[in-house]
């Protein structure tokens, strides 16, 4: 990949030395127009490194974030919410009327 930016590099020299000699307005929109290109590259290449490790982190953050109300639940002595009844007997009516 290096050799790629290498001869991008190179490339963009040749013609912003093509465009020195003819306009000025020329080469400031060039320079410009390249400035622009390689921030984008730049940032479109970060994003797709860390991409992983933000995935990862969001993972770990929402892990943490259940653990913890779950560890406050037990603290409190409350059920789960999906059993806040407790169990049905056998015969037993499942609507909390006895």
């Amino acid at each position: 990949m290096r050799g790629g930016g290498r001869y991008e590099a190179l490339r963009s020299r040749a013609a912003l030395a093509d465009l020195a000699g003819r306009d000025g307005a020329a080469l400031a929109y060039a320079q410009q127009a390249q400035g622009r290109k390689a921030v984008a590259d730049c940032l479109a290449a970060t994003t797709t490194l860390w991409l992983p490790l933000f995935r990862a982190g969001a993972a770990v953050l929402v892990g943490a974030a259940a653990w913890s109300r779950d560890r406050a639940r037990a603290r409190n002595g409350a059920p789960p919410a999906s059993s806040a009844m407790g169990p049905a007997g056998a015969g037993a009516r499942q609507d909390g009327v006895r």
